[in-house]
């Protein structure tokens, strides 16, 4: 499943689904605010994309909620629903300072890179994440929640041919911040020991276990170290524990056995559960087991 997905036809059920993938994004760069505290290297390019895509899709969702939802909402709305929705358009207003803030820190990190500079992105991005997480649990349980009750039939109609009008717009958001939940790593999980598959070669490393997208386990070799070129051998260690067996090759003997080949040059890491070359896909992690291990 994607982090996305197609449109919902209940309006307020989209609005629900659009503030999950919402939540989804905030969560991402919760996580770059715990690694960075935790001492580790996030690039600032991969928080200002992340801020990038979460001002756009928020900015999609509220003009949906103001020019959409609002106007059918309020003849029917119970009174005490007036403050609520007046309190989330009200916010998102003020979203574009509250990113400028949160992107100022990121330039100002990548400018200096010292511990002045991460303390201060770590700051600014956990107050912004705990903000915009609070928000979207206010907007589910209370605007989005009463309306259920009193939304009636032909005007969620009305409302959803409004939402009609940016369904390319919202899907083409969706595609790119599922790629983008996918491609970059989330805090790191655990470390792993990794060794190279080279026979008799005896160097070490550290990989990164990371949480990907849908439920996946990413793990990130180090620098210098590459993926040889096949899919990971998995295997049950008991009812419960499914054992993944990844290979990297050090820096000495990254191009054993051959060259890499193109769709995996330059790739240092691998989210489980993906086909990473011609063979046959692998078990993801927490996920289904293929049939031959079941």
């Amino acid at each position: 499943m994607t982090v996305g997905g197609p449109e919902e036809a209940d309006p307020l059920d989209e609005m629900a689904r659009e503030n999950d993938v919402i939540r989804r994004l905030d969560e991402r760069l919760a996580e770059f605010a715990t690694s960075l505290s935790d001492g580790a290297d996030v690039a600032p390019g991969e928080i200002a994309e992340g801020l990038r895509l979460y001002a756009q899709y928020v900015g999609a969702h509220a003009r949906r909620f103001d020019e959409s939802l609002q106007p059918e909402a309020r003849p029917v709305a119970m009174p005490t629903c007036f403050e609520h929705l007046d309190a989330i358009s009200r916010d998102r207003r003020g979203l574009s300072e509250r990113i400028a803030r949160a992107q100022k820190a990121v330039d100002a990190y990548a400018a200096a890179g010292d511990a002045m500079g991460r303390a201060g992105l770590v700051k600014e991005l956990e107050a912004f994440t705990q903000h915009e997480y609070e928000q979207v649990r206010y907007e589910n349980d209370y605007p989005l929640s009463c309306l259920r009750a009193t939304l009636p039939e032909d005007a969620a109609q009305r409302v959803r041919t409004g939402f009609d009008r940016t369904v390319g717009q919202v899907g083409d958001l969706d595609r790119h911040i599922d790629r983008y939940l996918g491609e970059t790593p989330g805090k790191v999980a655990a470390l792993l020991a990794i060794r190279c598959a080279q026979p008799g070669c005896p160097q070490r490393a550290t990989a990164e276990g990371y949480p990907a997208a849908n439920g996946h386990l990413g793990i990130r070799g180090p620098a210098g170290w590459k993926l040889v070129p096949a899919a990971p051998r998995a295997s049950k260690d008991g009812k419960r524990l499914v054992v993944v067996d990844v290979d990297f090759w050090c820096p000495d003997h990254r191009n054993a056995g051959g060259s890499v080949p193109s769709t995996m040059a330059g790739r240092t890491d691998l989210e489980l559960g993906t086909r990473t070359t011609t063979e046959p896909p692998v078990a993801a992690c927490c996920g289904p087991v293929p049939s031959q291990l079941s």
